[in-house]
């Protein structure tokens, strides 16, 4: 597959792609309508499972690299929504302030920074969908901690009522804790669709995926 089909098969068929192709991004600072680079991992693949038999029946699939600062090789640039990680300590969880992806429009991405403990919150307000990425406390179980506080006591400035959508370790909680995970957004047919995809750092072997919106 080539940056080009992913940038458009992330477009049109998001869950396939973090079912089979493992994706590992490098987030900008600023929460911003911005460009990503897409280039395949030379070298690195992903064991997959399989359509039918699932992981009776593993393949090789491609692993990819998305980050907002230039890779080396051919360019292949694509735009993209870049929701940015908030370090612990800037924000208050009753009171979270996230990036407004708007709705209607045509098709359009939304990418984040790799989770590894961060925890992925969103809510469908007017106009669109509030969506924010934030980074635990240092320490042992500090990212459980924040996911469940998250999950229970979340809410988005000056909006009532609970997340639509939260995703973080109690999620992606393989390999003992240290599996990380990417979060792709799609919005097809005018609105957006959240995904999260876990994997192994090391392998690249995706271990679970799920919708999040």
């Amino acid at each position: 597959m080539t940056p080009q089909q992913l940038f458009n098969h992330l477009r049109a068929r998001p869950a396939y792609i973090v079912r089979y192709y493992q994706l590992t991004i490098a987030g900008g600072p600023v929460d911003a309508w911005t460009q990503f680079a897409f280039a395949p991992r030379v070298g690195v693949t992903n064991p997959r499972p399989g359509r039918f038999f699932g992981r009776l029946n593993m393949h090789r699939a491609q692993a990819f690299r998305l980050t907002h600062a230039p890779l080396p090789g051919p360019p292949h640039v694509f735009p993209a929504y870049n929701v940015r990680m908030q370090n612990a300590g800037t924000y208050a969880i009753a009171a979270l302030n996230g990036l407004l992806l708007p709705e209607p429009g045509p098709p359009a991405l939304m990418l984040t920074g790799q989770l590894s403990g961060c925890t992925f919150c969103c809510k469908r307000v007017g106009g669109g969908v509030l969506a924010a990425h934030l980074r635990p406390a240092a320490g042992g179980g500090a990212g459980l901690a924040l996911n469940l506080s998250v999950r229970n006591n979340g809410r988005f400035a000056g909006h009532a009522g609970p997340l639509d959508g939260v995703y973080g370790r109690m999620q992606y909680n393989g390999l003992g804790g240290f599996a990380r995970a990417a979060v792709v957004g799609s919005r097809i047919g005018g609105q957006w669709q959240f995904y999260g995809q876990e994997y192994n750092n090391a392998t690249h072997q995706i271990l679970s995926t799920m919708r999040i919106l």
